[in-house]
């Protein structure tokens, strides 16, 4: 009987050990290779292990932007413009090799093909950018892409605390230049005050928090919305105390930390600090999300939006 139970206790634990090696796999990414007569434009590995073409994307007025493109298969790629007065949209360099993509069962090569489109905005505004890939076999891929061009970069316009501008980020066409204009003023006289962000076109304040110092060094976390008022640090921290790095020195200077969480209401991107205790100490944590491929990215040493400082 004890060699009949040592027996089945061992089928047990290999039967256990077999479905914890299922139940594993079932969540591991299989990261999968471009498929065949499929139009690739700014594609990204989405949290699926394929790809994602990114459909949305930003660009300054007066400036360029390459996007890439590919397909697994002989086509012929060409682009164009929902407003060409405004975007330019031109293949800037392309290649074909139809001795790649080789299909081991039909002992074929389907051939590859990519290019670069050069996108150049002379007006802010939306416009479409379609891709199209034209393929030997008569069937056409089809991709479309919708270009943001706007005047000024970044997702903040301006930032006020009371009265006193931290930053000015503006822009606007002069005889077919953009001018732009961008300032940032970190130093601070103020113990307190209401602190104002205005962010760019299509993006939204969704949170904020300030990491103060006390006067005996110890800093604090707190959330504070958009246009209240903040006070600002009133000792000079010790690093070993502060929401970014361990250390023993003693600053030279009393700093106040912003952390301006917001989205991209365009793209769906968004930017987010919250306070964290995970780590066993407090500190800020930052994630990132992708809305088109899905990703999230996850930092506990994100630098500040603004660091207000005084002596």
């Amino acid at each position: 009987m004890k060699k009949i139970g040592k027996k089945l206790l061992a089928v047990i634990l290999a039967a256990l050990i077999c479905v914890s090696a299922l139940s594993f796999s079932s969540y591991a990414i299989t990261y999968q290779k471009k498929a065949d007569d499929t139009l690739y434009v700014n594609a990204q590995r989405n949290t699926k292990g394929g790809w994602s073409n990114l459909t949305k994307l930003r660009m300054e007025v007066c400036s360029g932007y390459i996007l890439s493109s590919e397909i697994y298969g002989a086509a012929r790629i060409e682009v164009k413009s929902s407003k060409p007065a405004g975007l330019k949209a031109i293949i800037s360099d392309s290649f074909y090799d139809d001795r790649d993509n080789y299909d081991a069962e039909k002992n074929v090569y389907k051939g590859y093909s990519w290019a670069d489109i050069y996108l150049y905005a002379f007006k802010p505004g939306t416009y479409t950018v379609t891709v199209t890939a034209k393929l030997s076999n008569g069937t056409t891929k089809t991709q479309k892409i919708s270009v943001l061009a706007e005047t000024q970069s970044g997702p903040f316009k301006s930032v006020k605390l009371g009265k006193k501008a931290i930053l000015s980020n503006t822009g606007k066409l002069k005889k077919g230049e953009l001018v732009q204009q961008k300032s940032v003023m970190e130093k601070v006289t103020a113990k307190s005050g209401k602190l104002k962000i205005t962010p760019n076109g299509k993006y939204k304040i969704t949170g904020m928090i300030v990491v103060s110092v006390d006067k005996k060094g110890k800093a604090s976390y707190k959330k504070v919305k958009n246009g209240k008022n903040i006070v600002l640090s009133k000792g000079y921290e010790y690093t070993s105390k502060d929401a970014k790095e361990d250390g023993s020195y003693k600053s030279c200077k009393k700093h106040t930390y912003i952390y301006i969480s917001y989205k991209d209401t365009f793209t769906g991107d968004s930017y987010t600090y919250s306070v964290s205790t995970k780590r066993g100490k407090k500190e800020v944590k930052y994630v990132r999300f992708e809305k088109q491929t899905g990703q999230k990215y996850v930092s506990y040493d994100a630098s500040p939006s603004f660091d207000l400082w005084n002596y």
